[in-house]
Formats: C-alpha cells, sequence, structure tokens
C-alpha cells in the first residue's frame, strides 16, 4: 500500500516511470491477499490503480474500507 501511494507521489511529480515501477511492485504484494483483506477491497484497489496509471487524467485510487458489523470469533 505504502508503494502504490508513493506511486501516486510519483505521478503528481511527473515521474512516469517511478510511477510504472512502484505501481507494479505494488500491485504484485497486494495481488497475494485475499479479497477483502482488512477491510480494504484489494482487487478492485489493484484494479484502480493501474487505470488511473493508464489513463492518468489527473484522478487518484482511493481506498475505501467494508466492515461487517459482526466479525468472526476466532
Amino acid at each position: 500500500m505504502i508503494q502504490l501511494a508513493g506511486a501516486q507521489l510519483k505521478r503528481f511529480c511527473g515521474d512516469q516511470r517511478g510511477a510504472e515501477s512502484l505501481t507494479r511492485a505494488g500491485c504484485a504484494k497486494l495481488d497475494g491477499f485475499e479479497e477483502g483483506y482488512l477491510g480494504i477491497a484489494v482487487k478492485e484497489l489493484i484494479d484502480e490503480a493501474n487505470r488511473c496509471l493508464r489513463e492518468d487524467r489527473g484522478e487518484y485510487p482511493s481506498i475505501e474500507l467494508h466492515f461487517r458489523a459482526n466479525p468472526p470469533e476466532g
């Protein structure tokens, strides 16, 4: 997640190569996590980060947390 945030900073500063590198690295690390990891829709975040990089319309990915009302006890 920190690498994806860094990638967005690189995009903002105009460093496309750095943004691409950090996006690839960050997405690769998140790719192994299950959907809904710590309340984060991981697949959607990866898709949005790649789309924002590819389309570069001045949009940035956002993290939306999803929590269940009654988490399972364990």
